[in-house]
């Protein structure tokens, strides 16, 4: 049930407002096919995978032990990663309204603490890593972590492809289902990264989220 809901598109945090960079890339034109889509969303969690999933899991396994200072380090170093500004303001922003939630619900000291640190200036609080405390306190499993980390990343970029492109939710649906054995092999490909290992390359999409922070279309709220 804790996985159900924290991988849940329809949590109240304000995630479906973001488009991954799906907005710029349908309205110039590279989001017109079903193969082009499912090779953005391919690098969109590729580049997931290698930055808020290396941080998260390294998140988790500090919070398990309550080391504070390695949530606060895998927090600064993932929003260092982050090259554009809307990426940055996303994972703080919807990171922020997690964290609300999940006080409000939990009544964790931790997550105090973290939220106490993030109005001292010592973190961001980006999303994957406050998720990360929620199901380390919530004793839910590593695997189930990333599941959720993951399938919100795809909900995203397919979520914004129906409203932005002319393909359809069988589509998008298929795609999902075909992604999900790279999700697990990404899973393993980074269980063992450090966080001085997590990197972010990913040339097309920079361009088009740049060609975002400046254009015009603004079908989404951000």
């Amino acid at each position: 049930m804790r996985l159900l809901q924290y991988a849940d598109s329809a949590l109240p945090i304000g995630s479906f407002s973001f488009s991954g960079g799906v907005e710029s890339a349908a309205a110039a034109g590279l989001l017109t096919t079903e193969e082009e889509l499912e090779g953005y969303l391919h690098q969109s969690l590729r580049t997931a995978a290698l930055t808020d999933g290396v941080a998260a899991l390294h998140a988790y396994r500090a919070a398990l032990v309550g080391n504070m200072e390695a949530v606060v380090d895998a927090d600064q170093r993932l929003y260092c990663t982050k090259l554009w500004a809307e990426s940055r303001a996303m994972s703080v922003r919807v990171g922020g309204r997690l964290l609300s939630l999940a006080r409000n619900t939990l009544n964790n000291s931790l997550l105090d603490k973290f939220s106490e640190t993030i109005a001292k200036g010592g973190c961001r609080g980006t999303q994957a890593v406050v998720l990360a405390l929620i199901f380390a306190i919530e004793e839910v499993d590593e695997q189930s972590l990333w599941a959720a980390l993951m399938s919100g990343v795809a909900n995203m970029v397919l979520g914004a492809s129906l409203r932005t492109t002319r393909l359809s939710h069988l589509a998008t649906q298929a795609i999902l289902h075909r992604t999900a054995p790279l999700i697990e092999e990404q899973y393993a490909t980074v269980l063992e990264m450090r966080l001085e290992d997590m990197q972010s390359f990913a040339p097309m999409m920079e361009i088009v989220a740049a060609l975002h922070e400046q254009g015009r279309e603004r079908l989404f709220m951000n």
